[in-house]
């Protein structure tokens, strides 16, 4: 059988804790592949070439990814400067880090 890895971003809102309630709810469900939680700040570069090197060195392969970070904010609507900042910001966590990961 096959050893699967399930990466889980964690800039934001995800706590250490309810990373390991997400593996115990795994395992609860009957998962007997091994889970590899691995930080990673989808909006820096050198954080996703240690995750891919990481990915790589240890399993030599990635089989699957689940792209899952995201975020939502709300710009100003009078300030065009800063609700283009906004923009930006959304665009590259939701967009542009899920292409840089996927393709790298």
């Amino acid at each position: 059988m096959s050893e699967k890895v399930v990466p889980v971003p964690t800039k934001a809102w995800v706590s250490p804790s309810s990373r390991l309630l997400a593996v115990q709810k795994l395992k609860d469900l009957g998962v007997t592949a091994k889970i590899d939680l691995v930080e990673l700040d989808v909006t820096n570069d050198q954080q996703i070439t240690t995750v891919i090197n990481h990915v790589t060195n240890t399993y030599g392969r990635l089989d699957v990814l689940i792209n899952n970070a995201g975020i939502i904010r709300l710009p100003s609507k009078y300030d065009l400067s800063a609700a283009r900042n906004t923009y930006n910001e959304i665009l590259n966590v939701n967009i542009t880090s899920v292409a840089l990961i996927t393709t790298a």
